[in-house]
């Protein structure tokens, strides 16, 4: 559709590369060409972890194709803290040894106090800052000035949640005004069911306003006005 995107965010699941490390390998560059917890908690399965992500980072680490490299999501979600931590610290320490020509990064997500450990981390760690926020402008340009202080560029690797005042027309002009690379969700509409809010009961009918994602099944946009604006903060 020439909407104007130019990136995209991929998870690269390890249970995937796990039984089939060559196809999902091969996967990989084919969508360049046209993109579980217990083991996070058993050290003795880390091998067979680190096996999947020097692999993954190796096999593209000189590719200009891969504009970097999202280390872990959302390390300390669904209750586990720092238990996420340990892990996050050695997936770090295995992509670097691969020598990607690209920078690594992990996300910060949540800004209270508990998450203060983790957050240290990511940001010391991190060669470019990313970060996920859904709230409204205002405390997102709080957000994008404080994380500004460690000296970085900045991606926001996630935003836009329509019903929670996270959307195109009131982001994507700030994004182009302060130089922030932005990644909204989702892309296309599909098993993932991500026009529903958070929390919906399986079954619930579509709403009237969808939650995320910007095309249907059939590559239609859920909003024409939308793909404008897009197209038209590409063109400046």
């Amino acid at each position: 559709m020439g909407i104007g995107p130019n990136v995209c965010r991929l998870f690269v699941e390890f249970r995937v590369g796990e039984a089939d490390p060559a196809g999902l390998l091969s996967r990989l560059d084919q969508h360049l060409t046209v993109g579980p917890r217990e083991r996070a908690d058993d050290p003795a399965a880390w091998p067979r972890v680190e096996g999947y992500v020097a692999g993954v980072v190796a096999r593209f680490a000189a590719d200009p194709r891969v504009l970097g490299w999202d280390i872990y999501n959302e390390p300390g979600n669904s209750g586990r803290m720092e238990r996420s931590l340990p892990l996050l610290k050695a997936a770090f320490v295995w992509a670097r040894q691969a020598t990607p020509i690209q920078p690594l990064t992990s996300a910060v997500w949540a800004w209270d106090d508990t998450f203060r450990g983790i957050n240290e981390f990511l940001l010391s760690e991190s060669d470019v800052i990313s970060y996920h926020d859904y709230s409204l402008m205002g405390r997102g340009r709080e957000i994008m000035d404080g994380l500004r202080e460690y000296g970085r560029p900045l991606l926001y690797t996630e935003w836009m949640a329509r019903t929670m005042g996270s959307r195109f027309e009131t982001h994507l002009p700030v994004f182009r005004e302060e130089d922030v690379g932005c990644f909204f969700w989702g892309l296309v509409n599909g098993r993932t069911q991500t026009h529903l809010p958070w929390g919906s009961a399986e079954g619930a009918p579509p709403p009237q306003v969808w939650f995320h994602d910007l095309l249907d099944c059939r590559g239609e946009p859920f909003d024409s006005e939308e793909v404008a604006r897009i197209r038209r903060e590409q063109s400046r």
